[in-house]
């Protein structure tokens, strides 16, 4: 070598391709990194691994309780409007715990089922009572709300309003 270094490496070099002591060149002669530096970045890399670890954990599980929302709340849309149909009356039962589950019967006996799925639970019904009353016309008797939660979660709602419109809010 000539004593400069190569191009575009910032790094001076002595005559015989070494750099001078003291300059801050950490480099090795044939470009590679030191064990330093890749421990460094594994260590970056390792704390990122986790950050994404953890939201990806948060969101699953967010999106597991709505999907599991949607299912509840479309089961009251049908049985509210298959009681608006026949013109006959509806008792939806709620089981809480795991696994949860809520079925609808009329007066002659039970007619449909749904068990709520992706290990969410539902933890609250209120009014207090282990079920909701539609009466013929389709609306229900009174407001209900049901709270559906999955793990250490936040519960969530899902509400029948006496006009019978269901609402996830």
């Amino acid at each position: 070598m000539n004593g400069r270094s190569p191009i575009g490496t910032g790094c001076a070099r002595t005559p015989d391709g070494r750099s001078p002591i003291g300059t801050g060149c950490a480099r090795t002669p044939n470009g590679g990194f030191t064990l330093l530096e890749m421990v460094v970045v594994m260590a970056v890399m390792a704390v990122l691994v986790v950050l994404v670890a953890v939201n990806l954990s948060g969101y699953i599980q967010n999106s597991r309780l709505n999907q599991a929302r949607q299912e509840v709340a479309e089961a009251l849309r049908a049985v509210g409007n298959r009681a608006l149909t026949e013109s006959r009356a509806y008792t939806v039962t709620v089981t809480m715990g795991s696994p949860s589950r809520i079925q609808w019967s009329n007066s002659e006996g039970p007619v449909g089922s749904l068990t709520v799925s992706n290990n969410v639970q539902i933890v609250s019904l209120a009014p207090s009572g282990p079920s909701i009353q539609f009466i013929g016309r389709g609306f229900p008797a009174q407001q209900y709300r049901l709270g559906l939660q999955i793990g250490s979660r936040p519960a969530r709602e899902v509400v029948l309003l006496p006009t019978g419109k269901v609402v996830t809010p």
